[in-house]
């Protein structure tokens, strides 16, 4: 199925129309990963055990006895902070800026957020008025080998 590519003797039509075919095929393979993930975190096997993460987020490991790998269903958390909230917040030094987990631009770092919450939760309530979380509107699934006992 693999053509071989010579840039420098295709023909650029016949380049771009197979670039335009493969990215059509592409976004369909997409589509149907999408259903596929969706029908496989709705089927009774798996449904019953991703419950929790499907209204929370994260990630359930499902351990298959009669298939050579289990499966991981994840529910990806979209992480959205207030750009003026935190703004505000930083402003008013109601953080020590130590601690303060944001760049200049209020990129987050991740794991001193973690670390923020963990050590200090006081502080990270406040932080977190400016945070708005959205769980994905799909399950992501993922082959995984088996766990070595």
């Amino acid at each position: 199925m693999k053509e071989n590519i010579v840039e420098e003797f295709d023909d650029l039509a016949d380049l771009l129309s197979r670039k335009k075919n493969n990215l059509a095929m592409q976004a369909r393979l997409r589509d149907e990963s999408k259903d596929l993930d969706i029908a496989i975190a709705r089927h009774p096997r798996v449904a019953e055990e991703v419950k929790l993460t499907n209204n929370t987020g994260g990630a359930t490991r499902i351990d298959f006895t009669e298939y050579d790998f289990d499966i991981k269903v994840d529910y990806r958390v979209k992480r959205e902070w207030d750009q003026s909230r935190i703004s505000d917040i930083y402003e008013a030094g109601q953080i020590p800026e130590k601690l303060f987990p944001f760049s200049v631009e209020f990129k987050e770092n991740k794991k001193d957020t973690t670390a923020l919450a963990e050590q200090h939760p006081t502080i990270y309530q406040k932080l977190s008025e400016a945070l708005t979380t959205k769980i994905s509107d799909r399950p992501y699934v993922s082959f995984l080998d088996k766990r070595k006992k």
